[in-house]
């Protein structure tokens, strides 16, 4: 996560607009023509011509404030920001611009936004509006004020750090049971894509891989997170709630080692050959104070093979809870230190 950088105190000065307060709090709605100041600039990422263009995004989108920048993805900017009229913060997912012309994109941006519409399950992301404010697409989702998976167990101790991981396995195999039920399969399971609610629970997010279950393969434009794919997902060959259940397999053992279960690299055919081919280390191996009871269940999403993992993600839900439940009580929790968390994706 990239968050933008404040201005200096010596050069900061109030933004005063129509609309906006010298505190930069809303004051009601913008109307076509009033000041819009930048936020920040993204990463010259995009081409020449519009790196020098130095596009910049505004202050103000909708009836949504924007206060920070909290993550990045591929084709976006995450933004705290304030919905002052409702007196909420939210994380206001934002079309990056060099994507905004791009019909087939802002299509696949606004289907996101539809599919967290269709989606009312505790354990995935809520999307309180979405909409367009000139060229600027953007939806708003529920605000995770702990950051993702990894960021929230950083500093917490490693038994700890196990019955969180198996309360948020099971709490995500019930999002991905909701998901089946509606037709889809996530297709991109990671700890980057798993943020922690207020109340540590886990919430599913970045419905924008959704692939329907009834399709065969894998879709056109393909996406997904080698390090944490299924073999069956790698090849190309199906992607369906198997695959799904073999990448919280693979997040748990990230979550429960501090390392990402396959090496990092910019290499995409090398990254994809090593999730056909070369079966994850054994956890107990990797991450020796796990518990052999949930290291049974972590093992078990991650096999090579589909016809040896969970069938279905009820199962998968079921038996986590049923180990947390019996390690729960373990008071040797003190002796075991801190997980040391190497890069997540």
């Amino acid at each position: 996560m990239l968050p933008c950088a404040p201005a200096s105190a010596s050069t900061a000065r109030p933004m005063v607009m129509k609309g906006v307060d010298a505190k930069g709090q809303y004051k009601g709605r913008r109307q076509a023509g009033d000041a819009v100041p930048a936020l920040c600039s993204p990463a010259p990422e995009a081409t020449p011509r519009q790196a020098r263009e130095k596009v910049r995004i505004p202050r103000i989108l909708g009836d949504f404030v924007l206060e920070k920048r909290i993550g990045k993805g591929g084709r976006s900017y995450v933004f705290a920001a304030r919905q002052a009229l409702l007196e909420r913060t939210v994380a206001l997912k934002v079309l990056r611009p060099e994507f905004a012309a791009n019909p087939e994109l802002v299509a696949a941006f606004q289907s996101e936004a539809a599919a967290y519409g269709r989606c009312d399950h505790p354990n995935i992301l809520t999307c309180h509006a979405a909409g367009q404010d000139g060229d600027w697409h953007y939806m708003a989702l529920s605000y995770a004020p702990h950051g993702d998976t990894i960021q929230a167990l950083t500093g917490s101790s490693r038994r700890r750090s196990v019955h969180r991981v198996l309360k948020w396995m099971a709490q995500i195999a019930e999002a991905v049971d909701h998901l089946a039920s509606q037709g889809w399969v996530h297709g991109d399971i990671k700890p980057g894509n798993i943020l922690v609610g207020p109340d540590d629970r886990a919430l599913l997010a970045d419905l924008g891989s959704l692939h329907p279950l009834q399709d065969q393969g894998v879709p056109k434009r393909f996406e997904g997170t080698a390090a944490y794919m299924s073999p069956e997902q790698a090849a190309r060959e199906n992607l369906n709630v198997s695959s799904d259940i073999f990448a919280i397999g693979a997040t748990a053992w990230h979550l429960c080692t501090g390392k990402a279960p396959r090496p990092f690299t910019n290499d995409k055919h090398e990254a994809l050959r090593r999730a056909r081919e070369e079966p994850l280390a054994p956890l107990s191996s990797m991450a020796p104070w796990v518990p052999s009871a949930a290291v049974a269940v972590i093992e078990r999403c991650i096999q090579p093979d589909a016809r040896q993992r969970y069938q279905r993600p009820e199962d998968l839900a079921r038996m986590a809870r049923q180990v947390l439940d019996s390690i729960r009580g373990d008071s040797s929790d003190t002796i075991y230190p801190a997980i040391n968390f190497q890069q997540g994706f």
